[in-house]
């Protein structure tokens, strides 16, 4: 049984295996191997398999103790975002699916009391790069205690690409406890959000892990068992928090990749092929690709009138440079 059979059924166990993907996914078993080890233990040649989701393993306890050791619980309670999160809530073994780094929300108001504290314990590293105003300050402040590397957020990513809001964010988020450190995780739709955003952000190649993140989620919102129909309150708060493109995009992805367990309606889909994201990848040695890039990237956050702009432009840079016809994103 290949990769992507294998995949499948873990994740639908009751459903008959989709056709094979038709994209060929960049580091297609990247964070996946201690899923991988688990799906075919009875292989010989599992070495490596096994020692990832060991050091998954290991590297969550070594998280669990810095935090219970060195976080400051009496100041905040941390919100636990992206690849940890879903390791604790959408993995049955924190041994599957392999987190770099944790990554910290805090409440208003408290990032720089938190960060002030954390820096007579740690090493405070530069700040992550971001696609940043001018005056804008960063998202996040980066720790390092031995190999262990915590982000702590003041907002989930840049707060001009982002129309949520933190303080409903802790809201709706749900208490629980990693090691003997208090903490919050977010809601399920909340994920999808988190998820979502993170997606647009790095507007890069999906990596299969993160797609095995996305049908999780979408599983514990229940989404396979509803009506493509009822789908659509969900795309009315996409649109809402400026997500929707992204979202149809990323269903694209999934689509291709044939791990959801049913066909995606054509009017939730992006037509991934003939976006610009795909296109620019593609222009590996041209000049306009960098600049391209970046105005992609700025078309994820634009509002408003300079989206507006910002489509035009890339359309005449599309008709200019390729001389092919412009296509809906």
């Amino acid at each position: 049984m290949d990769w992507h059979s294998q995949l499948f059924t873990w994740l639908w166990p009751d459903s008959p295996v989709q056709d094979t993907p038709s994209q060929d996914y960049e580091a297609r078993i990247h964070g996946l191997l201690g899923l991988l080890h688990t799906l075919q233990p009875e292989k010989q040649c599992q070495t490596g398999k096994a020692e990832a989701w060991h050091r998954n393993v290991a590297h969550h306890l070594r998280v669990e103790g810095v935090l219970g050791q060195h976080w400051p619980q009496s100041l905040c309670q941390p919100m636990i975002m992206k690849g940890f999160d879903y390791a604790l809530n959408l993995y049955p073994e924190i041994g599957l699916r392999h987190a770099n780094d944790i990554d910290l929300l805090v409440q208003p108001g408290l990032f720089s009391v938190v960060c002030d504290e954390l820096a007579g314990r740690m090493e405070q590293r530069s700040s992550p790069r971001e696609n940043r105003w001018l005056q804008e300050a960063p998202s996040a402040a980066t720790f390092v205690f031995d190999d262990i590397s915590i982000d702590v957020h003041r907002v989930p990513i840049m707060e001009h690409q982002t129309r949520l809001v933190v303080k409903d964010l802790f809201n709706r988020a749900t208490s629980g406890n990693l090691g003997n450190c208090s903490v919050f995780f977010p809601s399920t739709q909340d994920r999808l959000w988190l998820w979502l955003h993170n997606f647009s952000k790095n507007s890069q190649p999906l990596a299969l892990h993160h797609l095995i993140d996305l049908v999780l989620i979408m599983k514990s919102l229940s989404l396979h068992e509803s009506e493509l129909d009822h789908w659509s309150p969900l795309f009315v708060q996409a649109h809402a928090l400026g997500l929707a493109l992204a979202f149809r995009t990323a269903l694209s992805h999934l689509e291709a990749s044939g791990l959801w367990c049913d066909d995606i309606s054509e009017c939730y889909l992006a037509h991934t092929p003939f976006t610009f994201d795909r296109w620019i990848r593609q222009q590996q040695n041209s000049t306009w690709r960098l600049p391209l890039k970046a105005c992609h990237r700025i078309l994820y956050s634009a509002q408003g009138s300079r989206k507006q702009v910002m489509l035009r432009l890339l359309f005449r840079v599309w008709s200019d440079v390729c001389g092919q016809p412009t296509k809906r994103l």
